[in-house]
């Protein structure tokens, strides 16, 4: 599975072709279904190449993993971070997809469960990701830009600031070209 990963990713990067590297994936995807039990590579493999699949597959393996994940409670070693990254990921593809309801959804549930163990750069994503889906629901963002500018200047980590407000900003130039493209026609 994990030569296949790689190939997926080598798809996607040197013939820029999404459906092929897909095709890949699902491939992989099928494997897993069929084993009786998941490691935790086989859980950090899925995760580093859920943005592969579309939006359906991707909410039916974020749902299945967090299921196979809840069997490692009693392990040694707290694997909290591997459900936070399936979560923020399947955000990612939410708003890829423009559903921005699911996603703010699911990042305010994300923060109320895990809020103890969130390092501040996941804390980061979750408030530039509301910014982005409040912003897009026509609604104030101007609490998570400040939680974010306020959070990423305590850690003295101005370089990323300055990319995630850039990543906001062009979301918003979008959204703002597209309704002025809509109000000229």
């Amino acid at each position: 599975m994990l030569v296949d990963a790689y190939q997926a990713l080598l798809v996607l990067v040197e013939q820029d072709d999404l459906q092929k590297a897909r095709l890949i994936a699902e491939g992989i995807w099928v494997n897993m279904q069929r084993l009786d039990y998941w490691y935790i590579n086989d859980l950090e493999l899925l995760n580093s190449i859920l943005f592969l699949f579309p939006l359906d597959s991707a909410v039916e393996i974020v749902k299945v993993a967090i299921k196979r994940l809840d069997m490692y409670n009693d392990y040694y070693k707290d694997l909290t971070y591997l459900k936070i990254y399936f979560h923020l990921n399947l955000c990612i593809i939410y708003l890829e997809n423009k559903k921005y309801a699911i996603c703010l959804t699911m990042l305010e549930r994300v923060y109320k469960q895990f809020k103890r163990k969130l390092s501040y750069q996941i804390l980061s994503y979750i408030y530039t990701y509301k910014a982005i889906c409040l912003f897009h629901l026509d609604r104030q963002n101007n609490e998570e830009i400040s939680n974010l500018t306020t959070l990423m200047r305590l850690y003295d980590d101005e370089e990323n600031l300055s990319v995630l407000l850039h990543e906001i900003s062009i979301q918003c130039k979008e959204k703002s070209a597209k309704n002025c493209s809509k109000s000229r026609a």
